[in-house]
Order: C-alpha cells, then sequence, then structure tokens
C-alpha cells in the first residue's frame, strides 16, 4: 500500500504537470485506486501489469469503477496516508515536499488548493498570536479559518513568522512582496553606477555617496559651471529616450546602465506573462523609456498641453477640430487622474469612438516638457509598478488575483453550508469579508494604489505629504542614537555563536571577505539604503508617493529623502543589514548543505523552512555554493551571480532578503492596521510602523523561538536600550535616573523588545499624567521617550501635536504671554532641530535667544 500511495502520487504529480485538462479530482481517484490495487496485489501486481501490457493508470481506474468508488471529497493524500498508517513515513515527507515545491514554482495555483500537504498555521507564541490576531493583516489572516486564505497570504505578504509545518522541513511560501524587494538590486545598483558617473564627471575620479554629497554641499553653496547632480539625472532620462547617446561620456554611460541593468529585464518578464506585445516597436522616440507624466505642469498648463495634443491628432487623423479637442480633453483627464507613483504602461486609448483601435503614440519630443526626465524618478516608478505587477501575475497568473479571491470565496460557501448556527453562519459572512477585505488591500498596496484619495492633486493630500515630510525632519534628528538597540537582533536570531564566527571574527580577520559577502547582501535587494533609504522611510511611513508640484513641494521631498543620509541612519542601516546577511547568508548555506546528506539540526531546518526554503531546493542550493561559493574566515559567500540554477539564485535571495528585514526590523505592508495606510490615519499613525513590525519581527517572533539565542538576544537589547536611555538624556541635557527602576523599565521601551506594548503604556501614561501604567505601579516616573511630547502629539500623532503646539504658542504671542517654553515649542517645529551631532549648537541658541528677548 506504501509503495502504490508513493508511487501513484508521484505519477499523478508528473502528469499535472503535463496535462492541462487533467483535474484534481481524476488524480486523487487515481491515487486512492493505485494504493488500494497495490494493497491488495502486493508484490503480484508488476507481474499482472508485465503480462496484460496495461498501464497501473488504467488498472487503478478499472479497480475505483468495479469497487463504485464514491465521488472525490477533497481529502489531502496526507490524510489518505494517515488511515493506511503511514504518515510519518520518511518518503511520504519527501513527497510532501515534492509537492510544496511544484505547486510554489507554479505560482501556487489555489485552484488545486486541495493538493496544500499541511495548513499554513502559526506556530505557538505562547498564546500572544492570538491575543494579537485582530491586530493587523498578517495575525489576522493567519487566524483565518479559511485555508485559502492563509495560503493566499504567504504567497502574496511577506510573513516574518514560523509555521508549525516548518518543523516538519516543509517550506512556507516565498512572497510576491519578498521578490519585489529582491527586484530593488538593479536599482540600487543602478543608482549607485550612476553616482560614481557623476563624481567622475566633476572630479575626473571614481568616488561614491561620501563624495557625491561633498559636490551637492559645495554646489548649494556656489553655482557650478558643470552639471550638477539633479540636471545630472535629467539628462540621463534625455538620453534614454534618444538611443542611449549624449555628448557627455558619463551620462551615456548612466543610461545604457540603468536600460542593461533595470528597463530591458523587467520588461522581458513583462512579455513573458503577456504584459506587452513580443513583436512592439518604438515608435515614439529613438528607444524606449518609460513615460512619466509631471501631471503638475499639465494641470498648470492644461490649455498648452490639451493644444498640442489636438494638433498632432488633427495631423494624425481624419478628426476635425471639435472632435480633437474632445479627444485631447479626455486624454488629458485621463492622464491626470493616474494614481500618484505608479506608471502608464499599458498603451493609453485615443477614445471609445473611430480611434478606439488608436493609442497615445503623439512623438516624445512634442511633449517633452510635459514628461518626467528625473531618471531617478522613473526609475523607481517603473521598477515599483512593474515588479509588482509582473510579480503578482507570475504568482497567480493575473495581476488583480480575481482567481484566488473566487477560491476564498467558494471555501466560504462550503463554509456557510455546514455551519449549524444562525450565529455561526453571521460570524463566517463576517470572517469572509475580512478575509477578502485583507487581500485586496494588500494586493493594491503592491500595486501603489491602496486607498487613493479621488482627487490626488488636491492641496489636502499634497499638504498631508510635506507635513510627514516636515515631522521627519523635525524630530527624527535622533533616530540613530534610537537604533543602537539593533545590535543585539543578530543575536536573538541568530545566537552568540553564529554571530562571533560569522559576523564579528571576519570582520576582525578578513575584511575583505566581509565586503565581497556583503556584496551579495545588495545582490539580495537588501542594504541598499545608501541609495534607496528604504528602512527610513518605513519607519517614517512616507511610503512611495513621488509625485511633486511646486518647488517647495520638490525640495521638501529631497530633504526627505536625504534624511537618512543627513542622520548617518542609511549608513548605519546599510552597514548593519549588510553585517547580519553574512551570518544569516552562512547559515543557510551550512543549513542547506547538511540537509542535503540528510543531516541538520531541527532548528536550523526549521529556520530554512520557513525562508522558504524545502529539502529538494537545499540540495540545488547547496550544488551550487558547493561549487560556485566561497568558504574563508567563518563566512561562506554564496556568489551567486557565478550560478547556473536560476531557480536556486532567486529562491536563495528571497530567503536571505526575508531573514534579514526580519532580523534589522524593517516594515513590511502587512505589518500595519488597515487605517494607517488611508489618508488621515497616515497622519495619526506616523512613526509607528516600527513598534507595529516589532509586535511581529520582535516580540512573537522570539516568543515562538523560545530558546537561549532568543533570551541572550532580548537581555542584550534592554542594555542596548539602557545605553540609548543615557545617550538620548546627555544630548537632550536632562538628568540620568540612579533608580534601577527606570533603567529597567527605559531598556525595555528603549529596545523595542515588546512592540507596540509600550507605545501603548506610554500614550496612557501621557494622556492620565501618568496616574495609570507601567511606571504608576512600579512607583517611577513617566516614560523619557513621550516626555517631550504633549498629549495630543501621543495620542494621534505627531501632525496633532504640531497643531496643539502652533495653537498654544499663537495665543501666547497675542496675549503677550510668550515664554521661554514658547521658544523652545517653535524651536521643535524647525527642520534638523534635533540633529544629534548639532543639537547642543541649537540649545545654546534657543538659551541666547530667549535671554536677549527676556523671556521667563
Amino acid at each position: 500500500a506504501k509503495a502504490g500511495f508513493v508511487g501513484a502520487t508521484l505519477s499523478e504529480i508528473a502528469l499535472q504537470g503535463l496535462q492541462e485538462t487533467r483535474t484534481p479530482e481524476e488524480s486523487m481517484l487515481n491515487v486512492a485506486g493505485g494504493t488500494l490495487l497495490a494493497g491488495i496485489l502486493g508484490s503480484g501486481a508488476g507481474a499482472i501489469l508485465s503480462r496484460t501490457g496495461r498501464s497501473f493508470d488504467d488498472l487503478a481506474k478499472s479497480v475505483e469503477r468495479d469497487l463504485e468508488v464514491p465521488e472525490w471529497t477533497g481529502d489531502h493524500p496526507r490524510d489518505v496516508a494517515a488511515e493506511i498508517g503511514i504518515e510519518d513515513s520518511p518518503d511520504l515527507r519527501a513527497l510532501m515536499n515534492d509537492v510544496e515545491e511544484i505547486e510554489t514554482a507554479e505560482g501556487g495555483s489555489v485552484g488545486a488548493a486541495q493538493l496544500r500537504p499541511v495548513e499554513d498555521k502559526l506556530k505557538s507564541a505562547l498564546g500572544a498570536e492570538k491575543a494579537l490576531s485582530g491586530l493587523n493583516p498578517i495575525l489576522r489572516l493567519m487566524a483565518s479559518p479559511s485555508v485559502a486564505a492563509r495560503r493566499i497570504f504567504t504567497q502574496l505578504a511577506e510573513n516574518p513568522l514560523t509555521l508549525t509545518k516548518n518543523a516538519e522541513g516543509i517550506a512556507s511560501n516565498q512572497a510576491v512582496e519578498t521578490f519585489i524587494k529582491v527586484d530593488t538590486a538593479p536599482l540600487g545598483y543602478s543608482m549607485g553606477a550612476q553616482d560614481e558617473l557623476f563624481v567622475k564627471m566633476r572630479t575626473g575620479k571614481a568616488g561614491g555617496a561620501v563624495q557625491k554629497a561633498r559636490i551637492q554641499a559645495a554646489d548649494l553653496a556656489q553655482k557650478p559651471d558643470a552639471l550638477t547632480m539633479p540636471q545630472f539625472r535629467e539628462e540621463v532620462g534625455r538620453a534614454m529616450r534618444r538611443n542611449d547617446s549624449h555628448k557627455i561620456p558619463e551620462v551615456a554611460e548612466a543610461a545604457k546602465t540603468y536600460r542593461k541593468a533595470l528597463f530591458d529585464p523587467l520588461k522581458e518578464r513583462a512579455n513573458k506573462v503577456g504584459f506587452f506585445d513580443e513583436n512592439v516597436k518604438v515608435t515614439t522616440a529613438d528607444s524606449y523609456l518609460t513615460r512619466v507624466y509631471r501631471t503638475e505642469k499639465i494641470v498648470a498648463r492644461r490649455n498648452e498641453f490639451v493644444n498640442i495634443l489636438r494638433g498632432w491628432l488633427q495631423e494624425t487623423s481624419n478628426l476635425d477640430v471639435l472632435e480633437a479637442e474632445q479627444v485631447a480633453q479626455d486624454l488629458t483627464d485621463v492622464l491626470i487622474s493616474n494614481p500618484t507613483g505608479r506608471i502608464l504602461y499599458d498603451a493609453v486609448p485615443l477614445s471609445r469612438g473611430p480611434l478606439k483601435e488608436r493609442t497615445l503614440d503623439i512623438p516624445d519630443e512634442m511633449i517633452e516638457d510635459f514628461l518626467e526626465s528625473d531618471i531617478e524618478v522613473i526609475a523607481r516608478r517603473y521598477q515599483r509598478t512593474m515588479s509588482a505587477d509582473v510579480g503578482l501575475a507570475e504568482k497567480f497568473g493575473r495581476a488583480d488575483m480575481a482567481d484566488q479571491i473566487a477560491a476564498i470565496n467558494e471555501e466560504y460557501q462550503n463554509l456557510l453550508r455546514r455551519a449549524k448556527t444562525e450565529k455561526a453562519r453571521t460570524q463566517l459572512q463576517a470572517r469572509r469579508e475580512r478575509d477578502i477585505r485583507d487581500i485586496e488591500a494588500l494586493r493594491d498596496m503592491l500595486r501603489g494604489t491602496y486607498a487613493q484619495p479621488s482627487n490626488p492633486h488636491g492641496i489636502g493630500v499634497r499638504a498631508q505629504r510635506v507635513v510627514m515630510e516636515a515631522n521627519l525632519l523635525s524630530k527624527l534628528g535622533g533616530m540613530q542614537i534610537s537604533a543602537i538597540s539593533d545590535l543585539g537582533r543578530s543575536i536573538m536570531v541568530e545566537g552568540v555563536y553564529r554571530t562571533m564566527k560569522s559576523g564579528i571574527v571576519p570582520m576582525i580577520r578578513d575584511m575583505k571577505q566581509v565586503r565581497m559577502s556583503a556584496r551579495e547582501t545588495r545582490l539580495a535587494g537588501s542594504a541598499l539604503d545608501v541609495q534607496l533609504d528604504t528602512r527610513v522611510s518605513a519607519i517614517a511611513d512616507l511610503g512611495d508617493d513621488y509625485g511633486r508640484f511646486t518647488k517647495f513641494e520638490r525640495g521638501m521631498g529631497a530633504a526627505a529623502s536625504n534624511f537618512g543620509l543627513v542622520t548617518a541612519m542609511s549608513p548605519w542601516n546599510a552597514k548593519l543589514k549588510g553585517f547580519a546577511g553574512n551570518i544569516i547568508m552562512t547559515r543557510m548555506l551550512e543549513t542547506a548543505d547538511a540537509w542535503s546528506a540528510g543531516k541538520g539540526s531541527k532548528s536550523d531546518i526549521e529556520k530554512l523552512a520557513s525562508q522558504g526554503i524545502s529539502q529538494s531546493m537545499a540540495k540545488r542550493i547547496a550544488a551550487q555554493a558547493t561549487k560556485h561559493g566561497q568558504r574563508q574566515s567563518g563566512l561562506w559567500n554564496a556568489n551567486t551571480s557565478a550560478w547556473t540554477d536560476d531557480g536556486a539564485v532567486r529562491a536563495f535571495r528571497a530567503g536571505l532578503v526575508r531573514d534579514i528585514d526580519r532580523t534589522i526590523v524593517t516594515p513590511g505592508i502587512s505589518d500595519r492596521p488597515l487605517w494607517m495606510s488611508k489618508q488621515g490615519g497616515k497622519l495619526i499613525g506616523q512613526f509607528r510602523s516600527f513598534s507595529m513590525a516589532a509586535t511581529q519581527r520582535v516580540l512573537i517572533s522570539g516568543l515562538q523561538q523560545r530558546d537561549a539565542a532568543a533570551l541572550n538576544g532580548l537581555m542584550l537589547s534592554i542594555g542596548l536600550g539602557m545605553m540609548t536611555y543615557y545617550l538620548k538624556a546627555k544630548v537632550a541635557g536632562y538628568d540620568v535616573s540612579d533608580d534601577p527602576r527606570v533603567w529597567v523599565s527605559e531598556g525595555i521601551d528603549r529596545s523595542g523588545v515588546t512592540g507596540f506594548a509600550f507605545d501603548v503604556n506610554n500614550i496612557v501614561e501621557k494622556v492620565s499624567r501618568g496616574r495609570v501604567g507601567v511606571n504608576a505601579v512600579m512607583g517611577g516616573p513617566m516614560m523619557s521617550r513621550y516626555a517631550s511630547r504633549n498629549a495630543m502629539g501621543a495620542l494621534l500623532g505627531p501632525t496633532y501635536g504640531l497643531v496643539q503646539v502652533a495653537i498654544g504658542v499663537t495665543g501666547a504671542a497675542d496675549a503677550g504671554e510668550f515664554k521661554q517654553s514658547d521658544l523652545r515649542a517653535v524651536r521643535k517645529m524647525l527642520p534638523y532641530q534635533n540633529l544629534f551631532y548639532i543639537r547642543w549648537l541649537l540649545d545654546e541658541a534657543e538659551a541666547s535667544i530667549g535671554e536677549a528677548m527676556g523671556l521667563e
């Protein structure tokens, strides 16, 4: 029976891949018949088959017909195996791994969700995962009664938590969100190469981000004769419309780099999933560059833009003046209404009437003044839009995920039919609506279309963006000090031994090897913060909205995007992710190598499976790493650039970046409650994404882990939190407490190990003026992290706190009661006012101004 079950199932897996019309029902019946046939006939089956000349498939069907096998009900092979007592068979476990890998490689078709080897359920975190199940889409969907909803979520959005099946070595799904991160590697590489070419153009020597920053600072003081950085980027964009040619060699080289590394590979993948016609030709310019319309210019100069379109339409069609005018107006409306931050990669149709077969193929040069030429803006939007839509289509068959949503609905219909009470049916219906809402929201977040305002160009939407950027510039100048506790995360996740062996020791012995290994992290799409400022943007909740209207708005955007460099947070993030990446990469390769030989510790295999690596994929990874990798000084550099197995490269890089962002906490799309991604909600929730993400990536993940590494990392993180408390006190100029209770509570708060729990406590303490909360019980003072915030700011976010301060200061000035405290409140509104390395200068200036004004 065992041999028949395994053999028939393997046969059906192969046939499912070869025969498109073969249904899951047919396969399940064949497996059942094959199992029964082998169990009855035993070793005689081989002789029968050889003498009759009939296939195993035909005999299985005959037995099923003769025994009148009832209609298939969706039993999984694992359930059948349990009935005949072989559920613990090593062969069966290996088989289920292959099923999982085949499903993942094929995009995880939920139409065959019945083939699921085991359900996606969270590993126990001592009940925390259940207590917090309504917090955000991760915990809500993973607690869903719908198998399809749980599985689709893990394919769609990154899940930083461990599943029960990982302990058996069964791999989690690798999500579209994770692959989008991997796809940022070419963008980061292109932007890095551009910076080096800019420095070379200006100085004649190679240089990187530091030299670029020096040149930009000098350009602010004195207008140069050569191209500035913004001008250089625009010339690169123009060159890409002109066959990558330019009179300045460095500009031409940058254009070729962007095309080869980023634009062409994504376009080829889009062709494979049917986004473009493979024979499409460029007719609007000498070479292809995705159009990004400057909607602010179109709005401001609408009549001019419409006139250009109308004139072109009259020249290239048989439309009269009135018809051309109407089409031009309609086209303008379409372009203006496009969601901010996305590109229009589909051809824009001219009309539903006689021109319905035509598209807007007006030459670029005619409307170039209304097109974005800054290559960074274009490249970011292109990568963000194309990677998301292509990734969704590759995983689910189509970007709108209609089939998957239908599968969830179908499963809930079955659950509703089996529900025995009206109350149960009501609860299931509400749960279905929540699950579909969450899945659709996460899909739209990936695509950059979630909660788009009806008028993205309205003053309210634009003002919100500017205010949030101003909050970043004025509030997070000390985030580098706050990030000190990040140093404890590698120990918490990977343990002391691995952190020393693959992290600390190589830095002492062989920095060359460390740098080579860190390059692998960048190839996986991580540690690119110097170029992309990924983590700072995620923590500040600024998202990927690139729309800019006025020079002021563009200036604010530029200041916000460079703030990570100003605070040294972006280099810190890049180095720390590279450090963590070296440790994780070495552990992954060592585990893959051991698992390939049937060895390896249970905890290491569980980690690798949680990263989306099955045993069969581990064998492929180990084979490539053994042949092409480099082992030296405690590090194992994968060197994936030399690998010949593209599937292994992609799976390995996805697993690597997933664990790096789990270790060095970087918020993902499903870490926050949905309301925090909507207009208005963004203002209230700003700066809270980190604590929300830490709830899953630190608190619940650590409770799932529950080992010596988690305990050691916890204690180290709290100790580093105490150091943060001390340094913050010194920088801000307030006294450090000598009460051990204060140090412990401050250490826990500053470490981030409790997720959002201490944020809630701090809000409660601030609103209740210390009468309620942890420190009220312990008899200590309120937490220092919220000391400078007013009650409104603590409860409703920094923007509403700013409004309260502005009202108070204005009232004090009007009443002639302006004090030193009011001057300090004004100072706190200024950009860069709390940069940790110049704060003391501003403190001195504030005191001097107050003294000169005679303020009390």
